[in-house]
């Protein structure tokens, strides 16, 4: 984990002082966020961390007004869950927060995302693949571009083993999913798409006849 600057504000006004600072550098540190995971693992490098709890306005709380709900913002899942008002009256709410508190989780997505793009900043000058660029005009089709293009939706398996990545970063691996939850189905189609590509690239096996 690499280090940063750490700031309890317990007003607004000095919260959105720091945010101001220090931009796109700065991570919130409030209730119900994976912030803590990400510094461990090192998808998050902030150079300052903000601790909301301390800001009156931001504490946990729960209240009704009007037949409005208001939840604060460092209200975590399981406080949403035992409340008495939203299990009386907000029910498909508890049922939600329940769900999503006990629901596996993943950062895998955010991983992929963020290699995605630092291969994107590498590699500025990669070129498209020719047969996914738009043909708008004869020369760009005298070019080569489109040439080869096979329609996904117009197979049997709605997937067709084609190249999409640049030749620099084609054979980078971005998302791998875990085995939890409905990442553990989203293995399953990966897994049969590679082997819808191996065998597009299986050499033809020779006629005898």
């Amino acid at each position: 984990m690499q280090t940063f600057a750490y700031a309890r504000p317990t007003t607004l006004a000095e919260a959105f002082s720091i945010l101001q600072a220090h931009g796109r550098d700065v991570r919130l540190l409030a209730g119900g966020t994976d912030l803590i995971i990400r510094l461990r693992d090192g998808t998050a490098r902030p150079t300052i961390v903000v601790d909301v709890k301390r800001i009156p306005e931001l504490r946990p709380a729960i209240r009704e007004e009007a037949g409005r709900l208001t939840i604060s913002a460092t209200t975590v899942m399981s406080e949403i869950a035992a409340n008495e008002r939203v299990r009386r009256h907000f029910v498909a709410l508890a049922e939600a927060a329940v769900y999503l508190a006990t629901a596996p989780k993943s950062n895998r997505v955010y991983v992929a995302w963020t290699a995605a793009q630092a291969a994107a900043r590498e590699t500025p000058a990669a070129g498209v693949p020719l047969h996914i660029r738009n043909a708008p005009t004869q020369l760009m089709k005298d070019l080569g571009y489109g040439a080869g293009y096979e329609y996904a939706h117009a197979v049997p398996e709605g997937y067709t083993p084609q190249d999409y990545l640049p030749d620099e970063v084609a054979d980078r691996v971005f998302y791998e999913p875990t085995a939890f939850g409905f990442e553990k189905e989203i293995a399953k189609r990966l897994e049969w798409w590679r082997s819808l590509r191996a065998r597009s690239r299986a050499p033809a096996e020779p006629d005898d006849r």
